[in-house]
């Protein structure tokens, strides 16, 4: 049976033809949606303000390699929020965007070549993050990432997103993470909820840059004060 390659610039118009009514442009989720979902309203929420590592997959519903893919990153999201992996939820969140509905943030911001595109932003990346994989271009390409199986995406997700700083596993932190934890971790229960009151009043006056490493601080001071509450560390 012939293969039908179409050449970038038709791939517009084959799109278009994908949204005419009677063309499935829907994600089958199974039993239930389990993937944040962001919007150019939220990205920097939920993103920049949080301690968390995010594995972000810029999509479209009326893409063929996004319908195969986006189920699998759904169930990773399942296993992450209750399922095998739920220990690590505090850690790890799986997101997406959908590009037909957030042209601005995919196209102009991030400049995604192609769907589904993955990028992830942990505590080592800077604001741009990093490529999952590079772009895809040719059928043959996007046919060896549409066999990405739900396991491959498990294996990169313990060995690159699990890798959360704090101060039980500072083998995965940077030089400024591990004195920020060696300033804070003999500190009061008071001295360290003021601590994180200082650096939640000043969200609203940084740079993305400086709003990562807050919620960078936070994620550690956090960690350190439920350590200090356990132990009865009050009074030091």
């Amino acid at each position: 049976m012939a293969t039908l390659v179409f050449a970038r610039p038709l791939w517009p118009l084959v799109a278009m033809l994908m949204l005419l009514p009677g063309v499935d442009c829907e994600i089958d989720y199974g039993k239930g949606k389990f993937i944040t979902e962001l919007t150019e309203a939220n990205f920097d929420a939920v993103v920049y303000d949080s301690a968390k590592n995010v594995l972000v997959s810029f999509y479209a519903p009326w893409c063929e390699h996004s319908q195969r893919i986006m189920p699998r990153l759904n169930l990773l999201a399942w296993e992450y929020r209750h399922g095998p992996k739920k220990q690590f939820h505090d850690k790890i969140l799986i997101a997406a965007v959908d590009c037909d509905t957030n042209p601005a943030l995919c196209k102009e911001r991030f400049d995604i070549p192609g769907y589904p595109y993955l990028k992830y932003f942990t505590w080592e990346t800077d604001v741009v993050g990093h490529d999952y994989q590079k772009p895809m271009f040719s059928q043959g390409e996007r046919a060896t990432f549409r066999r990405k199986t739900l396991e491959d995406f498990r294996m990169f997700a313990e060995e690159v997103m699990e890798r959360v700083c704090s101060d039980d596993a500072e083998e995965y932190c940077t030089d400024k993470q591990r004195k920020y934890i060696a300033k804070y971790s003999s500190r009061s229960v008071a001295d360290l909820k003021e601590q994180m009151a200082r650096i939640q009043g000043m969200k609203g006056t940084l740079t993305l840059e400086n709003r990562r490493w807050n919620a960078q601080r936070l994620g550690l001071l956090l960690r350190l004060l439920l350590k200090a509450t356990a132990g009865g560390n009050n009074e030091l």
